[in-house]
């Protein structure tokens, strides 16, 4: 069956990614959803976003999102929309072929969170939101 969309089989945010090309396998080193920081703004030097992409069969143009979820339901109770932070463009189309896992890796340098508060990473695959990982940046608490 041909799909327009992939199907995204994982999307994690880490430090960096190993391989092992003895065991032929991909390690995901520094895992984490959040971060704690001094103070606003703040920059978090290189962090790299992780998908696994499969179930459909051509190119595929990504885009990476980073927004800043707006605290709080607007005025009639829904959730509020997000501020755009940035985005990546990954640099070729991803050519899926059938029956085939993609390993994409997205490297960020110099990611600058503006506020404390809940942030989202959104992979989009040919223009369309694909999936989504939340980020927390959190202010450390001082100590007197």
């Amino acid at each position: 069956m041909e799909r327009d969309q992939p199907v995204c089989l994982a999307f994690l945010v880490c430090e960096r990614v190993e391989y092992d090309a003895v065991a032929g396998r991909h390690a995901l080193v520094g895992l984490f959803e959040d971060m704690t920081v001094s103070g606003v703004p703040a920059t978090c030097p290189s962090l790299l976003a992780y998908a696994e992409l499969t179930g459909m069969t051509g190119p595929v143009d990504l885009v990476l999102r980073l927004v800043q979820l707006l605290p709080g339901p607007d005025s009639e109770g829904r959730p509020r929309s997000a501020r755009p932070i940035r985005a990546w463009n990954y640099p070729n189309p991803v050519l899926l072929a059938e029956r085939t896992v993609a390993k994409i890796g997205i490297q960020l340098h110099e990611v600058k969170c503006p506020e404390a508060g809940h942030d989202l990473f959104i992979l989009e695959a040919n223009a369309t939101p694909l999936v989504a990982r939340r980020f927390t940046v959190n202010l450390a608490r001082r100590t007197t």
